[in-house]
């Protein structure tokens, strides 16, 4: 895996955070963590990961996996991208 670098945040509520990892080779978006909570924030945290990859054009990032996490609320919801393919976009011939 490149290096990385990672910039942090805190947003809205006291406790909140917002991280990007950035690849330093790549300059492109790795990964991005928000943690936040419901009410409390030592009894509901809430985290959402999403994890990019780059196609194999070197060039184009997209996202490969997003995790939704509320334990105190029993509830983890991932989603996974795969099988990413860019377009060609069609040529017009004037025909």
């Amino acid at each position: 895996m490149p290096p990385t670098t990672s910039l942090t945040r805190r947003y809205f509520w006291r406790m909140s955070s917002l991280t990007f990892n950035f690849g330093i080779t790549t300059r492109s978006l790795q990964k991005f963590n928000a943690n936040t909570y419901f009410d409390e924030r030592d009894k509901d945290p809430v985290a959402l990961e999403v994890d990019f990859q780059t196609l194999a054009d070197g060039m184009t990032n997209c996202i490969s996996a997003i995790v939704l996490m509320a334990p105190a609320r029993d509830m983890q919801v991932v989603k996974q991208y795969v099988n990413y393919q860019r377009v060609a976009p069609k040529i017009c011939t004037g025909q």
